[in-house]
């Protein structure tokens, strides 16, 4: 596992919070992209550590994810203690974070238009995959060829803006159109704040997730972690998808650690 010294000590200290609230985005994070999104799922721990994590006393997991909240419960399995945050949160299992999407009637037309508009762009780039979401449709590049994918990617951004005046949301080869002007970081801090949490640690890997990275940038009792490379607003860092799974089974571990000593009958 490749952690630093002085990210494991964040890590112990986070773990001896008071109340504790771990969360992380999915794809890429905790589970490797896939060229089909469908096919992609948590390593093995994951799903388990979040799941032990939320069972612990004043401690909570949440995942956090651009998926709609019913595709991330399928893919990610997670149990009913972890909380669920989808649609980049627009969407949430828990209520005090956000309510399950109910689109008008004019959103689900822009939806279908542009779901329309990125089927007949396919005929360009046969290899791209149109994901159809419950508030947004995006627009995958991970087949088409290298040569061709940022030219994919900026000819959906162009359509959306300039066809249906949508702000294109950009990821790992993925383009992004949302109805829901919602983000991450927002989301994340609602969920912090009912929790009482003394204690915030984010994993995450993509742009949309710099937005949690910003929200807690300058306040001391977070702990973020960007996955892999790239310029980031985060506090740490580690290098990939196993070592961010490592690192939250090993917060597990900690806090079970904390909880026995407080008291003994914890599980």
């Amino acid at each position: 596992m490749t952690i630093t010294a002085d990210l494991l000590t964040r890590l112990n200290e986070a773990a001896a919070a008071r109340e504790l609230l771990l969360a992380t985005d999915f794809d890429g994070t905790i589970a490797p992209f896939q060229n089909d999104p469908s096919r992609c799922r948590a390593l093995p721990g994951t799903v388990e550590a979040l799941e032990s994590l939320a069972r612990l006393p004043r401690t909570h997991a949440a995942l956090v994810s651009g998926r709609d909240l019913a595709t991330l419960a399928s893919l990610s399995g997670a149990p009913s203690p972890v909380v669920l945050i989808g649609s980049h949160g627009g969407e949430s299992s828990d209520p005090q974070v956000s309510s399950p999407a109910s689109l008008d009637a004019g959103a689900l037309a822009r939806l279908d238009a542009i779901a329309e508009a990125f089927t007949m762009l396919r005929r360009r780039y046969p290899h791209a995959r149109i994901e159809r979401k419950t508030a947004a449709v995006a627009w995958h590049t991970r087949e088409v060829p290298t040569a061709e994918q940022l030219e994919a990617l900026d000819a959906a951004a162009r359509l959306a803006s300039t066809s249906f005046g949508m702000r294109p949301l950009f990821g790992k080869q993925v383009v992004e159109c949302s109805v829901l002007e919602v983000t991450k970081g927002a989301s994340l801090r609602r969920l912090a704040r009912a929790v009482g949490a003394s204690a915030v640690v984010y994993f995450g890997d993509d742009t949309t997730d710099e937005t949690v990275f910003s929200e807690f940038a300058s306040d001391p009792s977070a702990l973020t972690v960007k996955v892999g490379a790239g310029t980031t607003s985060a506090h740490a860092r580690v290098e990939c998808v196993q070592d961010a799974a490592e690192a939250i089974v090993t917060v597990a571990a900690l806090r079970l650690e904390v909880a026995m000593k407080r008291d003994p009958a914890a599980r």
